[in-house]
């Protein structure tokens, strides 16, 4: 890639007027916007005047609004991938604040590896009510922040950037077939990960992650994402990931009680790997709430797997 490659931003967005704003004015505040081609709003389900916001921008940005019916997350990145020609497409959501090194980073990485990589950074949070001290092992590194450290890296095997903070090649995103709709906000299937499942098939071609330390946004959450019936619900959506994750990983043509024992090793891991990170948590009623939720995602969606619609 050289330094004519061309930069877009694609933003997938649904209501939120407001904070939709607060992002795009952010972007337009940051070290060398005037690098970016073109920042792509889809917005997907229902009219919320997005197009009017996005429009307030046109002075400051190279902004293009598009609109799908379906409010489904994956359908309008993929819509928004067809309105882009090419060169590095950097993802952004419609609820953060980027950080004035955001585009120099994400160029200088990508003057660095001009193929096969794709790249993240890292999130901080902007918090509408801050959280109980105790909530915070059982929170989602959405909303609690995440980070690899202060320096760039490879990315681990199993470790993905969050989908509102990640960049990769046009022609690479297009290579795996853009972004599966059954994953993501408003997917048939309820499940999140739009953005690990993409990363995860972009492994498999051979292009690594690079962890990109200066790649920084803020994630603004709401009180309701702190809330204890909010964070076993979406534990009870990770447990459901992970069994999907088995069930793509595990050979074909193994038996189908080997396959559940192996979603029940995989808790036993995560529930190890726990323990050792944050010890006993005093909250024990959201505990034990929290892992029977895991455990029952992952074993509903195994049942499903392994009932013939994806385990063949």
């Amino acid at each position: 890639m050289t330094s004519d490659t061309p930069i877009s931003v694609l933003i997938a967005a649904h209501a939120r007027p407001e904070m939709l704003a607060r992002t795009l004015s952010s972007l337009a505040d940051a070290d060398q916007v005037s690098r970016v081609d073109q920042v792509v709003v889809v917005e997907n389900g229902g009219q919320q005047q997005l197009d009017a916001v996005v429009d307030g921008f046109s002075d400051r940005l190279p902004v293009r609004y598009d609109r799908i019916a379906n409010a489904n997350k994956s359908m309008a990145l993929n819509h928004g991938l067809d309105l882009i020609a090419g060169g590095l497409v950097i993802l952004l959501d419609d609820d953060i604040l980027v950080d004035s090194g955001l585009i120099r980073a994400y160029l200088h990485a990508m003057t660095e590896y001009p193929k096969g990589a794709f790249f993240g950074g890292p999130i901080t949070v902007d918090y509408e009510t801050p959280p109980e001290t105790s909530l915070l092992p059982f929170m989602t590194a959405s909303t609690k922040g995440w980070s690899l450290g202060v320096r760039d890296r490879w990315l681990g095997l199993y470790t993905a950037f969050l989908g509102f903070n990640w960049a990769a090649y046009h022609n690479d995103l297009m290579e795996i077939g853009g972004f599966d709709p059954f994953h993501g906000p408003g997917s048939a299937g309820g499940l999140t990960g739009q953005e690990s499942d993409a990363q995860r098939r972009l492994m498999a071609r051979g292009i690594r992650g690079r962890y990109v330390a200066a790649a920084t946004v803020s994630h603004h959450v709401s009180a309701s994402q702190i809330d204890p019936d909010w964070i076993v619900s979406r534990r009870e959506r990770a447990g459901r990931e992970l069994a999907r994750f088995v069930d793509k990983t595990l050979p074909r043509w193994l038996p189908e009680p080997i396959g559940r024992m192996g979603v029940r090793g995989a808790i036993l891991i995560q529930r190890l790997r726990f323990l050792l990170g944050n010890g006993f948590s005093p909250n024990r009623e959201l505990s034990r709430r929290w892992w029977q939720a895991y455990r029952r995602g992952a074993l509903y969606e195994w049942s499903s797997c392994s009932g013939g619609e994806f385990r063949i």
